[in-house]
């Protein structure tokens, strides 16, 4: 019922996190890969691979997001790099309401991270770990 707005907040969330870990990601076809998992669900979810099309104005409309703290309805908190690694926080607000904390490392060419968030919904909290790997496959067509 409530799939789409999730999948917005994490979408959200990772692409520009992921931009904003490091100016060397270059433009181009990424394919990316999610896993996730929810505590306590009886079934795991499958992954789910998406290729994405990330110009230079992409990216840097992204980074500008997080280091001014935010987008939308979601408010980017303790982002520091240290090398090719970034580490935050996040809390939106809306419904469903979510916080977060995530890590991401990338190259120029890759990332591979994590987010750990509680998104709640008006029928209680749900726990969800996401695990991205990420590689640039080629030029956008």
């Amino acid at each position: 019922m409530h799939k789409r707005p999730l999948a917005a907040l994490l979408s959200v969330a990772l692409s520009t996190t992921v931009a904003a870990a490091t100016s060397d990601l270059q433009p181009g076809l990424w394919e990316v890969t999610t896993d996730t998992s929810m505590p306590g669900m009886p079934i795991q979810l499958p992954s789910q691979t998406v290729r994405n099309c990330y110009t230079a104005a992409d990216l840097a409309q992204a980074q500008d997001a997080v280091r001014q703290g935010g987008y939308a309805n979601c408010k980017v908190q303790n982002f520091r790099e240290q090398g090719n690694t970034a580490t935050w926080s996040i809390a939106c607000s809306g419904e469903p309401a979510m916080r977060g904390t995530g890590t991401m490392t990338t190259t120029a060419t890759s990332f591979s991270g994590s987010m750990d968030s509680v998104v709640n919904y008006p029928g209680g909290a749900m726990a969800l770990t996401n695990r991205w790997r990420a590689k640039r496959v080629g030029a956008c067509k």
